[in-house]
């Protein structure tokens, strides 16, 4: 008997991941277009339990959105737009951070079935530019995009969800809690002193660390709380203009990128 583990792909925009194998459970997170998984456990015939191999976050997907992916691949191509149109089996929508199996002058497969961009290869956005530029790009066009606890689509995202996918599309594999997330890379010790691109990690006053962001240049900060939003970083944490006080207890700086 093959020891070989099962392994799924995610052939629509994103399959909701739960807490536990219910429907009334809270989504923890989400596997978006292309993302394969490994399933752990077959619960019932409602439920499975899988375990996404791009960070290795684990619970629960209904059994009715498994689609078998008959192979790993380890290439595909991750969309860097805000949102594009393809065509698998049906016509979707799908955003930054998602990934096209076996990418090639616009079409891709997953296992024996085609797909392609619904318009051309520009729409995936292939920019070479420098990671500054690539960063206040990508960021900002995320832009209002509403909170979503467990989100990591352009059409509701949490905060760590928000720098992961930021991150997936520079090649950098992050953690997917914020906290996790907070183990890598290098400490930056000032505010001055921190780059555009770096992760500022805040906690909670059991000193928990439960929000990041992304900082931008000017002592700006990006990041999802209640929206996608720009805000002023400083010492303290990050101040909040419209609502005119802090809305967050900095807590560390993290360089990430060279």
């Amino acid at each position: 008997m093959s020891n070989k583990p099962t392994l799924g792909i995610t052939h629509i925009s994103q399959i909701p991941m739960r807490e536990y194998p219910s429907h009334k459970s809270q989504m923890v997170n989400q596997l978006i277009f292309g993302e394969s998984y490994e399933v752990l456990e077959f619960v019932n015939e409602e439920w499975i339990f899988v375990k996404c191999i791009f960070d290795g976050y684990e619970g629960y997907i209904a059994k009715n959105q498994f689609f078998l992916c008959e192979f790993y691949i380890s290439n595909n191509f991750v969309v860097k737009s805000k949102i594009i149109d393809i065509s698998f089996i049906f016509k979707t929508s799908i955003g930054m951070g998602c990934e096209l199996p076996n990418f090639n002058n616009g079409n891709f497969k997953l296992n024996n079935t085609v797909g392609c961009l619904v318009f051309n290869e520009k729409n995936v956005d292939n920019n070479d530019s420098e990671n500054k530029n690539l960063i206040l790009e990508r960021t900002k066009q995320w832009l209002n995009v509403p909170y979503l606890w467990g989100g990591r689509t352009i059409f509701g995202v949490d905060c760590s969800g928000f720098t992961q996918i930021i991150y997936k599309t520079l090649n950098v594999k992050l953690p997917r809690d914020a906290y996790q997330q907070a183990t890598i890379g290098e400490d930056v010790y000032f505010v001055e002193q921190a780059k555009c691109g770096d992760l500022a990690f805040f906690d909670n006053e059991d000193g928990k660390i439960i929000h990041v962001g992304i900082i931008l240049e000017d002592k700006k900060i990006i990041h999802a709380s209640g929206m996608v939003k720009i805000d002023i970083l400083d010492h303290k944490g990050i101040y909040c203009k419209t609502l005119k006080k802090y809305t967050h207890k900095l807590r560390l700086i993290k360089r990430i990128l060279e």
